[in-house]
């Protein structure tokens, strides 16, 4: 199998983000409140260091944010998968 770098060349490039979501019609309210604890969490220090540990960044967006960056990211990946030639086998 070949290397990532074979497949697409040097120019390749990975970030890797975590994130929550939850169905479309999840109140607002209960959006911006799970939004508040998870802001919360990611400005912890101890939260910030682990993540840190593992070479993450501590970022959150939430709510129209988050989705214009999900469309943005399959937008790219279609992209590349059309490419780069894969198929589905």
């Amino acid at each position: 199998m070949p290397t990532i770098a074979e497949v697409v060349g040097t120019s390749y490039e990975e970030d890797v983000w975590i994130g929550a979501v939850a169905p479309a019609k999840t109140p607002p309210a209960l959006v911006t409140q799970v939004n508040g604890w998870m802001r919360e969490a990611l400005a912890s220090p101890d939260v910030r260091s682990r993540l840190a540990a593992e070479g993450l960044d501590a970022a959150g967006d939430c709510g129209a944010e988050f989705g214009g960056f999900l469309r943005e990211q399959l937008t790219e990946y279609t992209r590349v998968v059309a490419d780069a030639k894969i198929r589905e086998d």
